[in-house]
């Protein structure tokens, strides 16, 4: 209906506007004799027009988006009101032709408006109710899907399912990292991060971490559950994923910044879950998608299906390949990287960064923040997503954020990492 509306507002303006520019005579008979009044009108035609033109022309070359959506519904709406305000307002409404093709147009642009709103808005989709608050814009508070470089994610994960873990230390830590590190630091959830007895506690922690940052950017993931106490299954489905990201929608209180297909490496059909999460992102439930766990087969494979915004996978220096980080950077696509430090059963960090660990002493300052300034600053388009638990870790990871970075502390990272097989593309 977008294109039609827009289609419709060339078909009928372009002879409108060559007629009034040119003074034809029929003209008359329907704006009345040349006036400033009618020359305003054919300015506010022209207006409407180019930008008809303008959104059409974006949405043929790089399809539609949530800001030329908004942009459109702004000027159908603009366009509603005065065609509607036309047949209360001039005299003889009916008898004139103008106005009479002002109200059949205004229908056509109602119909594509009532279309584009409900997902703009916020609300579920049509066959849905609407959530009661909450709304969806190109950015919130200033803040897109993913971060501006630099910036960490906290991973809540462990803060979750960690053996002893209490929801009074997550909030703890959670609250650290959004306090400290404002504008620079996003959560990392998912629906798989529950309880036996409380399948939201991971997504209700990230938006009671939230509410102390309405900006801040929230990651989760659907189609990954868990089925019993050391068990998770996978379910890859459009139904599943749909109902996840729905029951995700309502514990984090609006649309999704960013939803993830969350072990793309077990699902039975990639290719119908990468189609359900394209049509969540269409209908505005998330305002950018991607995969977890995917190989470069797999990332390939989502996208010859559909754009996609983001890829989720671990990364950890010295441990893994940066095979799929430099595969979606080529790709244009972002970059999150999961146990950066490669987890707790990985050697020590020093022992696999031991230039940057030499830096750390002599500087008086810790190896894991040390290291993650460097990432931060030599691998454009990733996200470390930390697993801190507790306070102090968080401080000195968002710390790192502000971790002055030279040539020497560059060199050492790269060397580090080339010693060990990485050779890292910056």
């Amino acid at each position: 209906m977008l294109i039609v509306s827009l289609l419709l507002n060339i078909v009928v303006l372009v002879p409108v506007v060559t007629s009034l520019a040119a003074r034809a005579p029929w003209i008359a008979r329907a704006w009345g004799e040349r006036t400033p009044a009618r020359d305003i009108l054919l300015a506010i035609y022209l207006a409407i027009l180019t930008a008809s033109i303008a959104l059409l022309a974006v949405v043929a070359t790089a399809g539609p988006s949530v800001a030329v959506e908004a942009a459109a519904v702004s000027l159908l709406a603009v366009q509603i009101a005065y065609k509607v305000l036309t047949a209360v307002m001039v005299q003889d409404a009916l008898r004139n032709p103008v106005v009479i093709s002002n109200l059949g147009i205004a229908v056509v642009h109602g119909v594509t408006v009532a279309a584009l709103a409900p997902g703009l808005l916020g609300w579920k989709s049509p066959s849905a109710t609407a959530w009661a608050d909450g709304a969806l814009a190109p950015t919130l508070d200033g803040v897109t899907p993913v971060l501006e470089q630099p910036g960490i994610v906290l991973g809540i994960a462990a803060l979750v399912l960690n053996e002893g873990a209490t929801d009074e230390n997550a909030r703890a830590v959670i609250g650290a990292a959004v306090d400290a590190g404002a504008g620079a630091v996003a959560l990392d959830t998912a629906r798989a991060y529950a309880r036996l007895d409380d399948d939201g506690v991971g997504e209700r922690l990230a938006a009671e971490g939230r509410e102390r940052h309405p900006g801040l950017p929230i990651i989760t993931k659907a189609g990954h559950y868990r089925a019993a106490a050391s068990a998770w299954d996978t379910d890859g489905s459009a139904e599943r994923m749909r109902a996840d990201a729905e029951r995700s929608v309502d514990l984090l209180g609006r649309p999704l910044d960013l939803l993830l297909l969350h072990r793309a490496d077990r699902v039975d059909d990639l290719e119908e879950s990468v189609t359900v999460l394209a049509a969540l992102r269409e209908e505005g439930l998330a305002r950018a998608v991607g995969l977890s766990n995917a190989s470069i087969e797999l990332i390939d494979r989502a996208r010859a299906v559909a754009p996609i915004d983001a890829v989720q996978n671990r990364l950890g220096l010295g441990v893994d390949s940066f095979a799929e980080y430099r595969h979606c950077r080529e790709a244009g696509i972002d970059f999150f990287g999961y146990a950066p430090f490669g987890g707790p059963r990985a050697a020590p960090l020093a022992t696999r960064v031991p230039h940057v660990a030499a830096l750390a002493t002599q500087r008086e300052a810790s190896v894991h923040r040390l290291t993650l300034a460097a990432v931060l600053d030599v691998l454009p388009g990733y996200w470390p997503v930390i697993g801190s638990t507790r306070v102090e870790s968080v401080h000195d990871a968002v710390a790192a954020m502000g971790e002055p970075v030279d040539d020497e502390l560059r060199q050492a990272l790269l060397g580090d990492l080339a010693s060990r097989g990485v050779p890292v593309w910056v």
